[in-house]
């Protein structure tokens, strides 16, 4: 999910670019993914992980992506976060290695 929404995200612009970068950090595994598109807007980025938030038009997506995407990354122990810091739209999962 976290791919597609980068590549949806970069589809219309010029020199699109998607980044994914690992560290492993003692016992966690970080795996991050940016992309240049055209971000995600501040009154949108509290809703992001809810079922069913989505800013697709009607048909295009049901909205389940990202909360989907969260819940098979806690069940494993891990976290997915979105990087409000990044200069780019950055997503990062954390994974414990054990």
């Amino acid at each position: 999910h976290l791919l597609n929404n980068a590549t949806e995200a970069t589809s219309n612009i010029l020199n699109p670019e998607i980044t994914i970068s690992m560290e492993v950090k003692k016992e966690f595994l970080s795996v991050c993914i940016s992309d240049n598109g055209k971000g995600i807007p501040e009154e949108n980025r509290a809703k992001i992980f809810l079922p069913f938030f989505t800013t697709k038009e009607i048909g295009a997506g049901p909205g389940l992506g990202l909360s989907v995407s969260r819940k098979i990354i806690e069940d494993h122990g891990g976290t997915l976060i979105f990087d409000e810091h990044a200069n780019q739209t950055t997503f990062k999962i954390v994974l414990p290695l054990a």
